[in-house]
Protein backbone atom coordinates (compact mmCIF):
# COMPACT_ATOMS: atom_id res chain seq x y z
CA UNK A 1 0.00 0.00 0.00
CA UNK A 2 2.70 2.51 0.96
CA UNK A 3 4.74 1.58 -2.09
CA UNK A 4 1.74 2.15 -4.34
CA UNK A 5 1.17 5.58 -2.82
CA UNK A 6 4.86 6.40 -3.21
CA UNK A 7 4.81 5.24 -6.85
CA UNK A 8 1.74 7.38 -7.58
CA UNK A 9 3.36 10.36 -5.90
CA UNK A 10 6.56 9.91 -7.91
CA UNK A 11 4.55 9.59 -11.12
CA UNK A 12 2.75 12.86 -10.36
CA UNK A 13 6.09 14.56 -9.71
CA UNK A 14 7.42 13.25 -13.05
CA UNK A 15 4.33 14.57 -14.86
CA UNK A 16 4.70 17.97 -13.16
CA UNK A 17 8.37 18.22 -14.15
CA UNK A 18 7.57 17.14 -17.70
CA UNK A 19 4.81 19.77 -18.04
CA UNK A 20 7.15 22.48 -16.76
CA UNK A 21 9.90 21.44 -19.17
CA UNK A 22 7.44 21.41 -22.07
CA UNK A 23 6.13 24.87 -21.14
CA UNK A 24 9.69 26.18 -20.82
CA UNK A 25 10.54 24.78 -24.26
CA UNK A 26 7.40 26.44 -25.70
CA UNK A 27 8.42 29.73 -24.11
CA UNK A 28 11.92 29.60 -25.61
CA UNK A 29 10.48 28.79 -29.05
CA UNK A 30 8.08 31.72 -28.72
CA UNK A 31 10.86 34.12 -27.70
CA UNK A 32 13.02 33.00 -30.63
CA UNK A 33 10.12 33.38 -33.08
CA UNK A 34 9.34 36.90 -31.85
CA UNK A 35 12.97 37.99 -32.03
CA UNK A 36 13.25 36.45 -35.50
CA UNK A 37 10.23 38.48 -36.64
CA UNK A 38 11.67 41.67 -35.11
CA UNK A 39 15.12 41.12 -36.64
CA UNK A 40 13.74 40.13 -40.05
CA UNK A 41 11.54 43.22 -40.11
CA UNK A 42 14.39 45.52 -39.06
CA UNK A 43 16.60 44.10 -41.81
CA UNK A 44 13.84 44.62 -44.37
CA UNK A 45 13.33 48.23 -43.26
CA UNK A 46 17.07 48.94 -43.54
CA UNK A 47 17.42 47.21 -46.92
CA UNK A 48 14.20 48.60 -48.43
CA UNK A 49 13.35 51.89 -46.70
CA UNK A 50 11.18 53.03 -49.61
CA UNK A 51 9.00 49.87 -49.55
CA UNK A 52 7.81 49.88 -45.95
CA UNK A 53 4.31 50.95 -47.00
CA UNK A 54 3.92 48.04 -49.42
CA UNK A 55 2.32 44.72 -48.44
CA UNK A 56 4.89 42.06 -47.58
CA UNK A 57 3.54 38.53 -47.44
CA UNK A 58 6.81 37.08 -46.13
CA UNK A 59 6.84 39.44 -43.15
CA UNK A 60 3.15 38.84 -42.53
CA UNK A 61 3.83 35.09 -42.44
CA UNK A 62 6.83 35.57 -40.11
CA UNK A 63 4.71 37.51 -37.61
CA UNK A 64 1.91 34.95 -37.87
CA UNK A 65 4.41 32.15 -37.17
CA UNK A 66 5.55 34.02 -34.06
CA UNK A 67 1.92 34.38 -32.97
CA UNK A 68 1.37 30.63 -33.32
CA UNK A 69 4.25 29.99 -30.90
CA UNK A 70 2.78 32.38 -28.31
CA UNK A 71 -0.86 31.27 -28.59
CA UNK A 72 -0.91 29.06 -25.49
CA UNK A 73 1.42 31.25 -23.43
CA UNK A 74 0.27 34.88 -23.56
CA UNK A 75 -3.11 35.92 -24.94
CA UNK A 76 -2.37 39.67 -25.17
CA UNK A 77 0.93 39.14 -26.96
CA UNK A 78 -0.72 36.60 -29.27
CA UNK A 79 -3.28 39.17 -30.46
CA UNK A 80 -0.63 41.87 -30.89
CA UNK A 81 1.43 39.51 -33.04
CA UNK A 82 -1.65 38.71 -35.13
CA UNK A 83 -2.23 42.43 -35.61
CA UNK A 84 1.40 42.88 -36.72
CA UNK A 85 0.86 40.13 -39.26
CA UNK A 86 -2.27 41.91 -40.46
CA UNK A 87 -0.31 45.17 -40.63
CA UNK A 88 2.19 43.66 -43.07
CA UNK A 89 -0.60 42.33 -45.26
CA UNK A 90 -1.42 46.00 -46.07
CA UNK A 91 0.59 48.64 -44.15
CA UNK A 92 -0.93 51.54 -46.07
CA UNK A 93 -4.22 51.14 -44.18
CA UNK A 94 -2.57 51.67 -40.78
CA UNK A 95 -1.98 55.11 -39.29
CA UNK A 96 0.80 55.86 -36.81
CA UNK A 97 -1.88 56.30 -34.15
CA UNK A 98 -3.30 52.84 -34.90
CA UNK A 99 0.18 51.32 -34.66
CA UNK A 100 0.90 52.99 -31.33
CA UNK A 101 -2.51 52.15 -29.90
CA UNK A 102 -2.02 48.50 -30.84
CA UNK A 103 1.54 48.46 -29.46
CA UNK A 104 2.96 47.27 -32.77
CA UNK A 105 6.36 48.96 -32.63
CA UNK A 106 9.31 46.62 -33.07
CA UNK A 107 10.96 47.70 -29.84
CA UNK A 108 7.76 46.89 -27.94
CA UNK A 109 7.83 43.33 -29.29
CA UNK A 110 11.53 42.98 -28.49
CA UNK A 111 10.87 44.20 -24.94
CA UNK A 112 7.96 41.75 -24.60
CA UNK A 113 10.18 38.87 -25.72
CA UNK A 114 12.92 39.83 -23.29
CA UNK A 115 10.41 40.16 -20.42
CA UNK A 116 9.09 36.74 -21.34
CA UNK A 117 12.65 35.40 -21.26
CA UNK A 118 13.21 36.86 -17.79
CA UNK A 119 10.08 35.04 -16.52
CA UNK A 120 11.16 31.77 -18.17
CA UNK A 121 14.59 31.40 -16.55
Amino acid sequence: MWLELLDRGLEEIRKYISRNQTRKQQAFEAIEAILNAVNTTKAFLVESPDKHHNPNQALSATWLAAASKVRDLDNDLYYRLIEKSMYWSDPSTWTREMIEASQLKLDTFRDSAMAFLAKTK
